[in-house]
């Protein structure tokens, strides 16, 4: 299969959407105390939006028809200085997922290595996300691309 790159559109809305729902089922599965059934974290009137933002880069892989396999939606933020933290400016991987038909065919990777160009030349220090621990496949796969835990963010539940 032949992948191609690129920054999202309006004509991918609509199956970034589609592939929003799978994404919330998986959510609710692993956190139903936490996600609510038949989640979609935008619907295509709110993806055309995000599209618009600069700031808000989503970049998708195709195939050889030009058919959306998978999607990352980008944000560029930045911290300013405090008398604690060092300023720096980063992108955040706000979501990103592969079609379920196109998993261990080497789309995710593909993509990382093209979001990590895009973040080179956007002057970043870092690439961040964030990963429920319910995701192990998501885990596995965002180690095997280089990230490293940052930090965890704990919880207890009542």
């Amino acid at each position: 299969m032949n992948l191609n790159f690129r920054k999202a559109c309006e004509k991918d809305a609509v199956k970034i959407a589609e592939m929003l729902i799978d994404i919330g089922a998986l959510h609710h599965k692993g956190r139903p105390d936490v996600y609510k059934a038949n989640l979609q974290k935008y619907n295509e009137k709110e993806i055309t939006e995000i599209l618009k933002d600069e700031k808000s880069p989503v970049y998708v892989v195709t195939d050889e028809e030009d058919n959306v396999t998978g999607y990352a939606f980008c944000i560029i933020k930045t911290v300013e200085e405090t008398k604690a933290l060092v300023g720096r400016k980063y992108l955040y991987i706000d979501d990103f997922c592969v079609d379920g038909k196109y998993r261990k065919a080497g789309v995710g990777t593909f993509l990382m290595e093209k979001v990590l160009e895009e973040a080179k030349k956007s002057d970043v220090s870092s690439i961040e996300l964030n990963v429920w621990e319910f995701n192990e496949n998501a885990i596995k796969f965002y180690e095997k691309c280089g990230f490293r835990t940052q930090k965890k963010e704990m919880e207890f539940v009542l």
